[in-house]
């Protein structure tokens, strides 16, 4: 289960980050230059002050570093075998210098929290509206424009059904006062 969260919480920031020609439509992004551990406390605190918990909070860019080595690894490896087997070199030292990943977070994590009230309303207007939980907000800085922070957050109702609209929007109004909060 931990696994498919993961993924989850994966896909969402690969959202984020990933698609700029559609970004201004998806999610709603802010910028500030304030510290990351400030905003993310901050961003806590404005979930609590709605009477909410934090139910989780990935290390999204820990995860896209380490697993980022480990892929181009594996890449490199699979590529190694198949010029050796072309070549006839299978079994001959293999002297290739390790590859260092470009890191492209300084920090980066997603916070996650819910609200039954609106969650319950939610899916009352379409019962397929439970992918939108839990709640997510994006918290993350550059490796090449470090001293600034950004929050994203999913429009969803951009992205659920026309009959769940009005609910949706209330979900979005409640991610937005808990990101100006921590913004001013």
């Amino acid at each position: 289960m931990k696994t498919i969260h993961t993924l989850f919480t994966t896909l969402f920031f690969y959202l984020i980050i990933s698609l700029p020609s559609v970004a201004d439509g998806l999610w709603v992004h802010h910028s500030v230059e304030e510290e990351f551990d400030t905003i993310k406390e901050y961003i806590e605190e404005g979930i609590t002050n709605q009477g909410l918990v934090v139910a989780h909070s990935s290390d999204v860019g820990g995860m896209l570093q380490r697993t980022g080595k480990d892929l181009v690894t594996r890449v490199q490896d699979i590529a190694h075998t198949m010029i050796s087997k072309a070549k006839g070199t299978v079994g001959v030292a293999d002297n290739r210098e390790p590859t260092v990943v470009a890191a492209t977070f300084v920090r980066s994590e997603v916070i996650e929290f819910c609200s039954a009230k609106l969650s319950r309303k939610m899916t009352d207007a379409d019962p397929a509206n439970v992918i939108f939980c839990p709640y997510s907000i994006a918290i993350y800085t550059t490796t090449k424009n470090p001293e600034l922070v950004h929050i994203s957050y999913l429009q969803l109702s951009k992205i659920g059904s026309l009959k769940s609209r009005d609910i949706l929007k209330e979900v979005e109004a409640m991610l937005e006062q808990i990101v100006n909060e921590a913004t001013e």
